[in-house]
């Protein structure tokens, strides 16, 4: 199981209601409408477009719109990946994890900052209840 697959029954949960892109065109009129936006990290994807390509259509159709990250690494492992997708389309983004700090936790809901989770991180219903608490803080 994926952690996108993990996510959208806790965002679900949180009262959000969850719109996948069947295609690549389908990723900027759906930005311009939504909170929010999952990008998987994932190898591969069934949309055939790239986390980089999915991050600048996101930001290019509505850059307040809020980010969430998701893959199977640990946050330590990814956290460089997602700054360095960022930086690559101008953006200087605050990537926020389940174990963030209050000082980290404040970022959110600001445009330059996103959050990440990990399969892991969705495993526990502890982790799940923490998840569910920085959704509602990001997404406002």
């Amino acid at each position: 199981m994926t952690t996108t697959v993990l996510l959208k029954p806790l965002l679900a949960q949180a009262g959000f209601s969850v719109s996948r892109p069947e295609t690549v065109a389908d990723i900027e009129p759906l930005a311009r409408q939504s909170t929010a936006a999952v990008i998987s990290l994932a190898v591969t994807s069934p949309l055939n477009a790239s986390p980089e390509e999915a991050f600048r259509l996101v930001r290019q159709a509505s850059p307040k719109t809020r980010l969430v990250f998701a893959s199977l690494l640990p946050f330590e492992r990814i956290i460089e990946s997602i700054k360095h997708l960022a930086k690559a389309e101008g953006v200087n983004l605050q990537v926020v994890g389940i174990n963030a700090s209050a000082q980290e936790e404040a970022l959110l809901g600001k445009p330059d900052a996103c959050l990440y989770f990990s399969k892991e991180d969705l495993s526990s219903p502890q982790h799940r209840e923490r998840a569910l608490k920085l959704i509602a803080r990001h997404f406002g």
